[in-house]
């Protein structure tokens, strides 16, 4: 077989395989798909927000992923906060590091202080509202990660609401 037709065949398979191969999903892509599908086996909706600019994170990261778990009934959607963690302690603060933002504060303080001491250390944010209780993080971690923070929504979930 000529030289000529070996480069032209070679040329051929890598412009039919070079598309193909270059719509694959990277690692990271999968590894994300794994940690939503994790989430999503755990009853959580996953929604991609920017990160509330009141959040301290050393990642630079402008967007966040809002792990949900949804409210059963319609009646608990009505009060709607954000508790957003700062990156220093003070008496200001809900509990140390956490920032109020919303109005309805009162209802649900009490129910909170005890949540808070046990929230998992990588949850930048937690927020309520119609879409359920939400955990805001930039998903730098692994399927035990999700499972800690759905297993810490579906506690305090009930606790909210009870």
């Amino acid at each position: 077989m000529p030289l000529m037709t070996i480069l032209i065949l070679i040329g051929v398979v890598s412009l039919v395989l070079g598309p193909i191969m270059l719509m694959q999903p990277t690692q990271a892509e999968r590894r994300l798909a794994r940690l939503r599908k994790v989430a999503a086996q755990a009853g959580l909706r996953v929604h991609l927000q920017p990160l509330p600019s009141t959040v301290h994170s050393d990642d630079r990261v402008g967007m966040a992923a809002m792990y949900c778990l949804p409210w059963q009934e319609q009646k608990h959607a009505r009060a709607t906060w954000l508790l957003t963690k700062r990156g220093y302690s003070h008496e200001l603060h809900f509990d140390g590091l956490w920032e109020w933002h919303g109005k309805d504060r009162e209802a649900s303080e009490h129910s909170l202080r005890d949540a808070m001491a046990k929230i998992p250390p990588k949850v930048l944010a937690v927020a309520r509202g119609p879409q359920g209780l939400c955990c805001y993080w930039t998903e730098l971690g692994n399927e035990g990660d999700v499972k800690v923070i759905a297993a810490w929504l579906k506690d305090e979930l009930f606790a909210i609401t009870a």
